[in-house]
Formats: structure tokens, sequence, C-alpha cells
């Protein structure tokens, strides 16, 4: 008969990565005993070439899937002891939204390339000062509003369209 490895009593942490292809989600002790896990994929649209963006719905519906997979294999008892969510995403992606919460588009990713060329023609010092990130081929908010240059539309009332941030944990 094996030893139970996890932690019977103290804090459990609900982790989450959304990245390029799939959100994960794991359940880890305090001692980093590794509880349960969950995967769902994200389809990765590419309309083009260097272009690469994900349906903003999935962001959700997979991070919601995979918490509720973890949690539903946890007891009531070890649920009580989630002390803190810690959520991470590939890098920046950017998507516009309604004030309703709708996506007016599909979200344009980290490594999106469409608007190299403006990047490389208009990247300046003073994009670095407005942004605080040097102007780079990879940066999805200056590619985003280049992106929209051909859907002007999907920019025209949008009630949120900052980049998704890296990183987050709340405890």
């Amino acid at each position: 008969m094996t030893e139970n490895k996890y932690l019977a009593d103290g804090p459990l942490v609900v982790a989450i990565d959304s990245s390029t292809t799939s959100t994960k989600a794991i359940v880890v002790d305090a001692e980093g005993n590794i509880w349960h896990t969950a995967k769902q994929n994200i389809q990765l649209h590419t309309p083009a070439m260097d272009q690469y963006e994900h349906n903003p719905i999935r962001w959700w519906e997979t991070s919601r899937a995979t918490i509720g997979e973890v949690h539903s294999k946890l007891s009531l008892t070890d649920r009580s002891r989630i002390a803190a969510i810690g959520i991470t995403h590939q890098h920046e992606s950017f998507a516009p939204f309604d004030k309703e919460g709708r996506p007016l588009r599909n979200g344009i990713l980290w490594l999106d390339g469409r608007a190299t060329e403006q990047i490389r023609r208009y990247g300046s010092e003073h994009i670095h000062e407005l942004s605080g990130k040097p102007a780079g081929v990879a940066d999805p908010t200056r590619s985003s509003v280049m992106g929209h240059l051909a859907s002007p539309a999907s920019l025209s009332n949008p009630i949120c369209q900052k980049p998704i941030s890296r990183s987050f944990i709340w405890g």
C-alpha cells in the first residue's frame, strides 16, 4: 500500500495557464504536491501568414471548464482549503469587447505579425514611453490597432481594448 503524499490540511492553490494552444488548471498543496490537473484545447486561427488569433470566448470557456474539472475532483472539505488562484496567460493578447462583454472580433495573439512593416516604420521611443514596452513586431496592442485598419468597425465602440496581462494572483 502506498502512502498518501498529499498534505491533510493547509492551503491549496488553483493555478491556471491559458496558452497559445490550451488552458490548463492544476491544484497543488503547500509542499507543491499536485492533486489534480485538467486541460482544454483552444483552436488557433491563422487567417493568413503570420496572423494568429483566438476566439476570446474560448479563454473564458476553457478557464471555467478546467477550474470546474479540478474543483469537482476535490472533496467539499478540500474545496474550502483553496486559499489562492494564480492565473497566467500567453504573453499578451488583445481583444476588444462591447459593453455587454461580447468580443467584437477574434483576439490577436502575442506572436501575430500583421503590423510588422508599420511597427518598423513608426516604432519609436515615444511608443515605448506611451506603452511601457519597446516597439516590437510581436506586440499585440500595436498589431491589433494596425490589424483593425482593415476592419475599423471592430474598434468603433469597444468598452475594453486593453491587452490581457501575463499573470495575476489572488489570495
